[in-house]
């Protein structure tokens, strides 16, 4: 409890928290060595912003307010830009968003280098609130391991609801569509893998 307290570890818990529950979202579609990957990178740039920050307050619980501000700002610009978009659309500007950030951030650096506090209670409760946050998304990754879904081609539930029913003696449309996710080109796949894509290109050539 006394470290809870008095330790910003939610400096760490921060961009934890931020990958966690992204691969808890979308489980099964992330590789778990690329979420490993990307935690150790936002952990890295945290430390680096909070070094730098210790030098401006000569402080670590500051330095450590600051830095989380800014990754949280990095890491949350899209859920704040969706939110916006959603319930408050004249603030889903760059010009908006940016210059707010930078407002709040400044406001921040000036209270913090005046402050004389121990920031303890504020501490604990970021602390606090992290580690709620990153026990709920380890039960939802246990959860859809031990339940994996329905739809294995869908990262949402909302899929399960989809009621749209095919019309089985309609006339099928002459309609392809075809997604080529990092497909070589022929020549390519001919040069540095011996494999002769002619099949499909005869096929593309003959459809126009």
């Amino acid at each position: 409890m006394h470290s809870i307290r008095k330790q910003p570890w939610y400096l760490f818990l921060l961009p934890l928290f931020f990958v966690v529950h992204g691969y808890a979202e979308n489980f099964g579609f992330i590789n778990f060595r690329d979420t490993l990957i990307l935690a150790v990178t936002y952990v890295v740039a945290v430390i680096f912003l909070y070094l730098l920050f210790l030098l401006v307050f000569r402080n670590r619980v500051k330095a450590a307010l600051a830095a989380s501000f800014a990754m949280a700002f990095y890491l949350f610009f899209g859920a704040i830009q969706d939110f916006c978009q959603l319930h408050i659309p004249v603030l889903n500007k760059y010009t908006v968003l940016l210059p707010a950030g930078l407002i709040l951030f400044t406001s921040l650096i000036i209270y913090l280098k005046k402050a004389n506090g121990n920031f303890f209670r504020l501490n604990l409760f970021l602390n606090s609130l992290f580690l709620v946050y990153i026990v709920i998304d380890f039960g939802s990754l246990l959860y859809k391991g031990l339940n994996p879904p329905l739809n294995k081609l869908s990262a949402y539930s909302l899929a399960k609801n989809n009621d749209y029913k095919p019309c089985i003696d309609c006339a099928t449309p002459d309609i392809y569509f075809l997604l080529f996710d990092e497909y070589a080109r022929s020549l390519s796949l001919k040069i540095h893998f011996s494999y002769d894509n002619i099949s499909l290109d005869t096929f593309l050539i003959a459809q126009g």
